[in-house]
């Protein structure tokens, strides 16, 4: 697959050394650097915030002019990009002419370290030429950490040779989104001969709940820590969470001795406050209880 690596360095406060390597099967790779000046104001990304975030959410609610001027700063922001890496000079330019006919079997990886990942809205750079964005029109367009500290993370064993896949999909949009099979069959193509070795579980629904329930069933998620997530999440007000009855149990088990304990006195002041938050418990999730709450 024909990969462009962008690499994005701090070469000052506000200033980005921005280097690019265009890799294609059996052809010499094409390399070229730009320093960038590149700033956003915190204004600015609080509005890049909103409409990503919570405008879809209220889009009927929100006036035309608003959301037309964020649209047009996007699209100011995302030809500066452009200008300023791939047009910067003849290198730049020599990469980007390599590989523009030819959108659609490109991969692009952003490669950042952690202080600098949101420094650069990179999903927004656009070809003012076809008026869009190139994240948009390439088969795909992932972030890469530099350096990953990944070593902590222990290689799952196999089961008999297998390998246990739970695959997870968020469609917020419903039938109006991308088809879950468009997702899945990339997946599945990917896996191309060892397909055969992993045995593949699709989570529906893709909640939380879903996720705790099969991490227990497969045994990979004891009661105890399932209970401090949903803890975790009661204290984030995450949404409307009903414990299911084992969870509530591990939260009671450690106060036999002087009932009801910390935990069970959490989960009720939680439960109170859902009710009196219209936003938790009348929002758009479905809340109907499997179980009851006493």
């Amino acid at each position: 697959m024909t990969t462009l690596h962008i690499r994005q360095e701090a070469a000052g406060k506000t200033k980005h050394r921005i280097r690019l390597t265009l890799r294609r099967p059996g052809v010499a790779d094409i390399e070229g650097e730009a320093t960038i000046a590149f700033t956003m104001p915190a204004t600015e990304q609080e509005e890049l915030r909103w409409y990503m975030e919570d405008y879809l959410q209220v889009a009927t609610a929100v006036p035309e002019v608003q959301v037309r001027q964020v649209e047009d700063s996007m699209r100011r922001r995302g030809e500066e990009l452009y200008d300023k890496v791939l047009a910067a000079n003849k290198d730049t330019q020599a990469i980007w002419f390599a590989v523009r006919e030819h959108l659609a079997d490109l991969r692009i990886e952003i490669t950042t370290g952690i202080a600098e990942a949101a420094s650069i809205p990179w999903e927004l750079m656009r070809d003012p030429q076809s008026d869009s964005a190139i994240a948009l029109r390439v088969q795909s367009f992932v972030r890469v950490q530099s350096n990953p500290n990944i070593g902590f993370v222990p290689v799952p064993p196999a089961d008999e040779g297998r390998v246990r896949l739970v695959y997870v999909v968020c469609r917020p949009g419903g039938r109006d989104d991308v088809e879950l099979r468009a997702v899945a069959n990339r997946l599945l193509q990917d896996l191309g001969a060892d397909l055969a070795r992993f045995d593949i579980t699709a989570l529906r629904p893709p909640t939380f709940e879903q996720l705790q329930k099969a991490l227990m069933t497969g045994g990979k998620l004891d009661s105890g820590k399932a209970a401090a997530a949903i803890r975790q999440l009661m204290a984030w007000r995450y949404r409307f969470i009903v414990p299911p009855p084992g969870i509530l149990k591990a939260l009671a088990d450690p106060y036999r001795a002087n009932p009801p304990g910390e935990a069970l006195r959490e989960v009720a002041e939680y439960v109170h406050d859902c009710m009196r938050d219209t936003g938790l418990f009348g929002g758009r999730e479905n809340t109907e209880m499997g179980d009851s709450m006493g």
